[in-house]
């Protein structure tokens, strides 16, 4: 079974198999759906049937929610081959697996065997979901008479052949198992200072170490250019990643913005404060750019959310719209006619932006459109039109032929990254664009911490001590769960178990414990 993801560009397939055959004729497919497509070149009708509707749920907006939905079952209906092939049966269709099948499978996945299937427990609670609703879909449509599993007070029950019911510590609903246990231990992967350096300087901007060892040990003197370093785009790269480290942003966040949405503005730095319940908010000056995230951007897609981009990274932004991104939408119109208009790709979307943040589609209708409700597949198919003429994409982020870039891109420029850092390093290095919102919160909340416990003094009465400390944790918590866009503070409370900080309180208050209760004597 093989899995394709459909996208803006098309499949650009010309072999003439029949997986490329069958790709084509899936025209008129929601961007960014996933494509089940047999090892035989078919067109697996159930199973898209699914995974369509999936894509239409209010409940599951996000387009990685389908892939990894449909990369689970995907992985599910490859292990049931397997297992019938191994023990001499008939491949049976997915929707004929029984009890048996789906215990044996869970067994499988939490095997530590060194297997090559074990899984973390979030990842198996998100594919027991995904086949939950697989199967929970295909009772609706009459494929299957009954689930493999039964609910019983929230707990997923699997009723093997003999009769003894097997249940699972899972909570659907509340998506927590026995293997997330694994989730609370496992701190959250983010670089120290030094790491991050070493990965903006060797990884992405293409320098190597110093030869000098001693000039190594003074700043700026570390790393020297690297004249075997081919990278064009080095500088981007860069300016990517320093925008996802100082404000926490997704990577489908940061590359849904617009080119619209920076603008070449002082306004931007006046920032929002809210006064007194009820009052109207008002504008300060301050160090950073305020700008609003689209709410179809946002995880949860509830409202959008102010993003706060330090002075210097934003007017790095401002230069990068001028002269990089520039240079590189020259340079596919320079490849076009003589008119030297852009040549918009197939399926692209010519709009023309508006005032108060809407546009309109010409070749659709004259309608004011909110830019706030397009999500980021959506923006990657725009291209702006001014004065009559196309002058380039909407997106703000392009490649070197000044096409928007998609997310899988990105990743693409990490793992160059990775593999560059780790022959130079001579150690393993292996950072994604996710760990740079996991390094901005730990950094994030750790210097809020510390600044506010060198202004608290926690030494005065109780009651002046409790509000101190709700101070010191509580609120930069909170703040920092708004700068993440997490709904709940739930979200947010495991970057704080895992600062040192926190630590050394716990290890101090339990001194003290030891002491008033006369526990310390040896």
């Amino acid at each position: 079974m093989h899995l394709f993801v459909w996208q803006s560009d098309g499949w650009n397939l010309s072999d003439g198999s029949p997986i490329t055959r069958a790709l084509t004729e899936a025209s008129g497919l929601k961007e960014g759906v996933p494509i089940f497509i047999t090892a035989t070149g078919r067109y697996d009708e159930h199973l898209n049937a699914w995974v369509q509707e999936l894509s239409l749920s209010a409940k599951s907006k996000s387009p990685y929610t389908w892939y990894n939905y449909a990369h689970d079952v995907r992985r599910f209906v490859h292990y049931l081959e397997r297992v019938d092939t191994v023990r001499g049966r008939v491949p049976r269709p997915w929707f004929a697996a029984t009890e048996d099948d789906l215990f044996e499978y869970h067994g499988v996945r939490q095997d530590q065997s060194g297997g090559g299937w074990a899984v973390s427990g979030p990842t198996w609670n998100r594919e027991l979901s995904a086949l939950h609703h697989l199967f929970a879909w295909a009772k609706r449509k009459g494929l299957v008479q009954e689930m493999p599993f039964r609910m019983q007070q929230g707990e997923m029950v699997i009723a093997v052949a003999a009769g003894h019911g097997r249940a699972f510590d899972q909570q659907v609903t509340v998506m927590q198992d026995a293997l997330a246990a694994r989730r609370s231990t496992r701190p959250p992967k983010y670089l120290e200072p030094h790491e991050w350096a070493d990965y903006l300087h060797i990884g992405l901007e293409g320098m190597t170490l110093n030869p000098d060892r001693r000039a190594r040990a003074h700043d700026g003197a570390r790393y020297v250019p690297d004249p075997a370093f081919r990278g064009r785009m080095a500088a981007r790269n860069a300016l990517f990643a320093k925008l996802l480290v100082s404000t926490g942003l997704r990577r489908s966040e940061a590359n849904s913005l617009l080119r619209c949405e920076v603008p070449d503005t002082e306004s931007v730095f006046d920032i929002s404060v809210d006064d007194a319940a009820g009052a109207p908010q008002r504008k300060i000056r301050g160090t950073d750019a305020e700008i609003m995230l689209a709410t179809a951007a946002v995880k949860g897609r509830t409202n959008p959310r102010p993003i706060y981009i330090p002075r210097g990274i934003y007017r790095r932004l401002q230069r990068y719209v001028k002269h990089e991104r520039a240079h590189a939408v020259a340079l596919r119109r320079a490849g076009t006619d003589r008119t030297g208009e852009y040549r918009v790709p197939h399926r692209g979307v010519i709009v023309e932006l508006g005032e108060r943040g809407t546009y309109t589609v010409p070749a659709w209708d004259a309608k004011a459109r909110v830019l706030d409700a397009t999500d980021p597949q959506f923006r990657r198919l725009l291209y702006e039109r001014q004065q009559g003429r196309v002058v380039g994409p909407a997106q703000l982020w392009v490649g070197e032929h000044g096409l928007p870039l998609s997310e899988k891109e990105w990743n693409s420029v990490f793992d160059a990254a990775n593999a560059r850092c780790s022959a130079i390093l001579g150690r393993p290095v292996d950072v994604n664009p996710h760990d740079m919102r996991h390094t901005y919160a730990i950094h994030f909340l750790q210097r809020c911490i510390e600044a506010l416990l060198e202004r608290t003094d926690v030494t005065r009465s109780p009651g002046t001590s409790v509000e101190a400390m709700r101070r010191i944790y509580r609120d930069p918590l909170d703040i920092l769960r708004k700068r993440l866009g997490h709904q709940s503070l739930e979200s947010t409370w495991i970057y704080l178990q895992h600062l040192e900080e926190v630590q050394d309180l716990a290890n101090e208050a339990m001194t003290r414990f030891a002491r008033d209760f006369g526990l310390d004597d040896e």
